[in-house]
């Protein structure tokens, strides 16, 4: 008889990165001890991360925002069991628990500076692991819905309705599949629930750990944001120029978008007020991104169907479709890419900079 995995199967590494973490935090505070606070920018770019100003007071400056960031990492990730422990568990829940972990997972990124890299890959490939685990669910419900959107647009007459009915059922099959997956007992609703209670215990130990709670972590979570940052435009110029590779580039360049997208809004109290301004043109890119990719997931589905159980749908339909499909989704590679030639037009430090113009004063000195 299967059981729900216990959370204290995935905890073993925790004693490793609080080592590391320690360590780094330790390393850094005393080079800025034997410098004194005009060697704290120095001491910055040696331990990884470069600064925007010439700030002396650094604890104050990056310990505000890292630590909004960890109170955000420990928010999202209660969100998101909360949601996933609902009865009965739906589309809904599954949905908001998956945003909840996009959440916590900007949040994280902000954290790799102070927490290091050793800490910081343990907990993603934690909260990575347990997003997978509800994604058969969404890939359903998205391409679902996709098709739902398409079909609207098309002129349909008797014969290819007929078809599109067909394809639709197939699809509504996949969905109901994938919900019953997740129906409990469910082992990857379960193995997702231990693996976010895993990192909760990780994370409360840690800071038990701590030497000096009273102390801020010391790194700055601006230089996550320019990391990120630079990521999402060097992806663009890839995604814009690799045709023969274009599906994946452009995949992996919405997730970095939203990635950075995440980070800003984790920092927003920290930051000036065209933050508003570049959430919102990087949501418009995520989201034509994201239809682009459903509609060639629902593409490939159409095809893998078409000498299989749908033989049946007339070529008509699947031609008038498919052509619906490649139209649509070349509109939305270009406005995307339109977008992200304004939004990405900058250098990172730039990039930053702009960010904490004009930020409240006792707030933008966190960030940086």
């Amino acid at each position: 008889m299967w059981a729900a995995p216990s959370p204290l199967r995935f905890l073993a590494p925790e004693s490793a990165f609080v080592r590391v973490s320690n360590r780094h935090a330790a390393a850094t505070q005393n080079l800025r001890d034997a410098r004194g606070v005009e060697g704290c920018m120095a001491t910055d770019r040696e331990m990884g991360d470069e600064v925007i100003a010439d700030e002396p007071a650094c604890a104050t400056r990056a310990g505000g925002a890292n630590e909004t960031a960890a109170r955000r990492l420990a928010e999202s990730v209660d969100a998101a069991l909360a949601e996933l422990r609902r009865d009965p568990l739906d589309d809904r829940c599954v949905h908001h628990a998956r945003r909840a972990l996009k959440k916590a997972r900007a949040a994280l990124r902000l954290l790799r500076p102070a927490w290091g890299d050793a800490r910081y890959r343990i907990e993603n490939q934690a909260l990575r692991d347990a997003g997978r685990c509800l994604s058969p669910l969404r890939d359903a419900r998205a391409v679902f819905d996709a098709f739902e959107a398409l079909s609207q647009r098309i002129d349909a007459d008797e014969d290819l309705g007929r078809a599109l009915a067909r394809l639709r059922g197939l699809l509504g099959l996949d969905l109901r599949v994938a919900r019953r997956l997740m129906r409990r007992p469910s082992e990857p609703l379960e193995r997702c629930i231990a693996l976010l209670e895993a990192h909760r215990m990780r994370h409360r130990l840690a800071e038990a750990g701590r030497v000096d709670r009273s102390a801020p972590h010391t790194d700055t979570p601006g230089a996550a944001l320019r990391r990120l940052y630079r990521k999402a435009r060097r992806q663009l110029d890839r995604a814009d120029r690799s045709h023969a590779k274009g599906q994946d580039a452009l995949h992996e360049w919405r997730k970095q978008v939203k990635y950075l997208v995440n980070a800003v809004e984790e920092l927003r109290q920290h930051l000036g007020p065209r933050a508003d301004k570049l959430t919102e043109r990087a949501d418009a890119i995520a989201d034509d991104l994201g239809a682009e990719h459903d509609l060639a997931v629902l593409a490939g589905r159409i095809a893998a169907t078409g000498s299989g159980a749908v033989a049946a749908l007339d070529d008509p339909g699947v031609t008038a479709l498919g052509r619906l499909i490649d139209r649509r989704r070349r509109k939305l590679r270009r406005r995307a890419v339109a977008m992200g030639r304004r939004v990405f037009r900058r250098k990172p430090r730039r990039f930053l900079k702009r960010l904490l113009d004009d930020a409240p004063a006792d707030r933008s000195r966190t960030a940086h």
